[in-house]
C-alpha cells in the first residue's frame, strides 16, 4: 500500500444516489491492480460492480417522471397517478390509475420483461396490458407500447460513474444490475 499499489479493493455502499431521485439499495464495486499516487489519476487494471434497486425506489423515481397525456389520448384521459411497481420471477408489473375526462377512474396494468440497450438503458418490453382487469388484444397492446413505452424505463447514460451494464435481472421486489467499470475512464474522475 505504501508504494501506491493495491492488489484489489471492494467498496460497498447502501442508499447510493446515482442520479437525482434514483437511489440504489446496495452497490458493490470491485477494482483489481490499483495504482494511486498523489497528484496523479487513479488507475486500475479491471473492475466490476453489482447493484440492487428496490421496487419502492424505482416506483418513487418513475412517479416523478410520469409523462403528460398527449393527443389523441388527452381527449379521453385527463391524468395518470398512483404508479405501483411489482418485480418477481423475471417479470416487472407496472400498475397505474387512469383518470378519464368523464370522471371515471380505471386501473391499468402492464407486465413485461426488461431489455438492456447500449449498456446504460433498461427498456420494458410489454408482454401483457390490462385495463380494468381485462387483457387487451396484442395489436392494441403494441400500439399503446409504441405510444407510451417509446423511451427507456431507466436511462443511466447521464451518471458520472464510468460503467457499462452487462446484465439486468428481476428478483423479488428488486432489480439487479451487474457490469464492468470502464477503468480507462477512471482518470477523468480523479483530480490531478
Amino acid at each position: 500500500m505504501f508504494q501506491g499499489k493495491v492488489q484489489s479493493a471492494r467498496i460497498m455502499g447502501e442508499g447510493v444516489e446515482i442520479q437525482p431521485g434514483l437511489t440504489l439499495r446496495e452497490l458493490v464495486v470491485e477494482l483489481d491492480e490499483i495504482e494511486y499516487r498523489k497528484d496523479a489519476p487513479l488507475k486500475a487494471k479491471s473492475g466490476s460492480f453489482h447493484a440492487t434497486l428496490s421496487d419502492d425506489a424505482l416506483q418513487s423515481y418513475l412517479s416523478a417522471l410520469l409523462p403528460p397525456i398527449r393527443s389523441p389520448w388527452n381527449l379521453v384521459v385527463s391524468h395518470l397517478d398512483n404508479l405501483r411497481i411489482q418485480s418477481r420471477a423475471g417479470e416487472v408489473k407496472l400498475s397505474i390509475d387512469i383518470h378519464t375526462r368523464l370522471g371515471v377512474r380505471l386501473s391499468g396494468e402492464l407486465s413485461g420483461q426488461l431489455r438492456l440497450k447500449e449498456g446504460t438503458q433498461i427498456w420494458l418490453e410489454a408482454s401483457e396490458v390490462k385495463v380494468a382487469g381485462i387483457s387487451i388484444p396484442e395489436r392494441v397492446r403494441d400500439l399503446l407500447a409504441e405510444m407510451f413505452l417509446n423511451r427507456p424505463l431507466l436511462d443511466l447514460s447521464g451518471i458520472k460513474a464510468p460503467v457499462r451494464i452487462e446484465r439486468v435481472a428481476v428478483g423479488d421486489g428488486m432489480l439487479l444490475f451487474e457490469g464492468t467499470i470502464l477503468v480507462e475512464k477512471l482518470a477523468e474522475l480523479t483530480p490531478v
